[in-house]
């Protein structure tokens, strides 16, 4: 009976060792996939379309999110996260983009609902990020990362960066309605983007004081862009341009800049996703020989072809300055005694003197300086 006994011993033991063994061999075969498909779990955000509010165009409004499930195995989305350097928010809610490009199923994480992606899915979702405009700032200017947690509680992330704005602002010579002349150059191709993306859009934002203002006397100084009040501008596109002051022209009175400087400029460009960056400004300092040209204007001291007297012809800048030794077109209808040549050049005080003896009316001279407005004296009898 003992020795019964003890043969029944054996083999329970035996029996309940090979149960734990088994048990055991289960639990990690189990843990060994599990953690297989965890290391082998991979959700990639291959396009972020982020779109701005139409009330406050420098922040971010909603955004479309293409995720991709690169492994072969099923995985689940739990929770997305939007966040910068100073603000994260836990998306309450998305929505399903369907194929068609319209809003389909919605997904609340706040509820225990996830989002499953089959293997090798790429599936797009909508997110509104209003609630989240009115207490965080997502600004088009700054670093946006995004991270994806997974059901099996990986997390995956990507960073979208704004450009780098890089302002080259220079002083060039050039020659311009025939005269030669300094400009402001400007040069953004020294600026930076990432994320493979490009740069849409240079904006440039020239600033220049006013002057001869009624209510201070101001001078032509950087220190006038201390106050938003003593300065006006304007803006040019374009990675390589050049600042030319007749784009003040049909604003105010020429008399109301400081035309010859100094002027503030800087840079602003947007990339392809649509993320911002400005440049630094730079002062160019004044130049005198940035006076642009600005009137030609006629006159003469007769009236009718029978007394002409004298045609004068005169160039000024835009400050009313006499310009010497420009060349003056004139184009002639009718007949002059003595003829009219075609080209003059102006003298120091910036005039051309013609003296006519007759002409046959009606007759015109009209003077042109390359694209300045011309000026014409027309003759009667």
């Amino acid at each position: 009976m003992g020795a019964l006994l003890l043969i029944v011993v054996v083999v329970i033991a035996v029996a309940t060792l090979a149960s734990f063994v088994s048990v055991a061999e289960t639990n990690a075969n189990n843990r060994s996939s599990l953690l297989t498909s965890l290391k082998n779990e991979n959700l990639q955000v291959v396009n972020a379309a982020f779109q701005p509010t139409s009330s406050n165009p420098m922040q971010w409004n909603n955004l479309n999110l293409t995720i991709r499930n690169s492994n072969t195995e099923q995985s689940g989305l739990s929770q997305i996260e939007i966040s910068n350097s100073t603000s994260n928010y836990w998306v309450p809610s998305w929505y399903i983009i369907n194929s068609t490009d319209q809003l389909g199923m919605k997904y609340s994480p706040i509820l225990g609902q996830y989002l499953t992606f089959p293997p090798k899915a790429t599936i797009s979702v909508y997110l509104n990020l209003t609630n989240a405009a009115s207490t965080l700032a997502f600004l088009r200017t700054s670093s946006i990362t995004i991270t994806l947690l997974t059901k099996a509680g990986n997390f995956f992330y990507a960073v979208y960066d704004p450009p780098t704005a890089e302002a080259q602002v220079g002083i060039s010579s050039i020659s311009y309605q025939h005269f030669n002349r300094d400009v402001v150059s400007l040069d953004g191709s020294e600026s930076l983007t990432s994320n493979t993306t490009k740069i849409t859009s240079y904006f440039w934002t020239v600033e220049v004081p006013l002057v001869n203002l009624t209510y201070s006397a101001l001078d032509c100084t950087p220190a006038e862009f201390s106050n938003p009040g003593n300065y006006t501008a304007v803006t040019f596109s374009g990675e390589t341009t050049q600042f030319l002051q007749e784009a003040f022209s049909n604003l105010l009175p020429p008399a109301n800049y400081c035309l010859t400087g100094p002027f503030r400029v800087s840079l602003q460009v947007t990339n392809s996703e649509n993320f911002i960056s400005t440049s630094l400004p730079v002062i160019i300092s004044e130049d005198s020989s940035m006076a642009p040209t600005a009137t030609v204007a006629a006159n003469t001291n007769g009236s009718n072809c029978s007394s002409p007297g004298t045609i004068t012809a005169t160039v000024n800048d835009i400050f009313g300055r006499p310009v010497p030794n420009a060349t003056v077109l004139a184009a002639v209808s009718g007949s002059f005694t003595p003829p009219l040549n075609s080209t003059y050049s102006t003298k120091a005080n910036g005039e051309v003197i013609i003296h006519l003896d007759s002409c046959v009316a009606p007759s015109t001279v009209t003077f042109a300086v390359d694209s300045l407005p011309p000026a014409t004296i027309t003759y009667t009898s």
